[in-house]
C-alpha cells in the first residue's frame, strides 16, 4: 500500500505554516511558500483508505470540471500533539482523510482547493484506495 500523508511545516525562512500531500517519493504544495529546505515538520498526518475512498467519490460529485468544483481541505487540532485532516464542501465535512477528530478541536488551517490543486490531490488519494 503507498502510504499518503498530509504534511504541515513550518517555513524557516519566513515561519508561515506549509501544507503539501505527499508520498514517500513526492509531494504536492497547497499551501504556504515553496520548500527551500529550510522548514520544520510540525506533523505528518497518514490518510486513511476509508478515507481516502470517501474524499475521491466526493471530489467526483464536485470535481474540478464542475462549476462548483471547489474543496477546503481543513486541519484542526484535538489536544497537544493530536491533529487530524478533513475535506469539505459547502461547509459540509465530505471526509476525514484522517482518523476522525474526536472531543473538542481547534480549527489550525484552512486550504480552498481547486482545479489543479483539486485534480493533484484526488490522485493522491487514488494512490492510497488502488493499493
Amino acid at each position: 500500500m503507498t502510504a499518503v500523508t498530509i504534511d504541515i511545516d513550518r517555513d524557516g525562512w519566513t515561519t508561515s505554516l506549509q501544507v503539501a500531500i505527499s508520498t514517500d517519493d513526492h509531494g504536492y504544495r497547497l499551501a504556504g511558500p515553496k520548500y527551500n529546505g529550510s522548514g520544520t515538520n510540525l506533523a505528518r498526518l497518514p490518510v486513511t483508505a476509508e478515507g481516502a475512498a470517501q474524499a475521491v467519490a466526493a471530489i467526483d460529485l464536485f470535481g474540478p470540471a464542475e462549476p462548483s468544483g471547489e474543496a477546503v481541505l481543513v486541519i484542526v487540532r484535538s489536544g497537544p500533539g493530536v491533529w487530524r485532516a478533513c475535506l469539505q464542501h459547502d461547509e459540509d465535512i465530505v471526509a476525514w482523510l484522517t482518523e476522525p477528530a474526536v472531543g473538542e478541536v481547534t480549527e489550525f488551517r484552512r486550504v480552498r482547493l481547486k482545479g489543479r490543486d483539486l485534480a493533484e490531490v484526488r490522485g493522491y488519494l487514488e494512490l492510497v484506495v488502488s493499493a
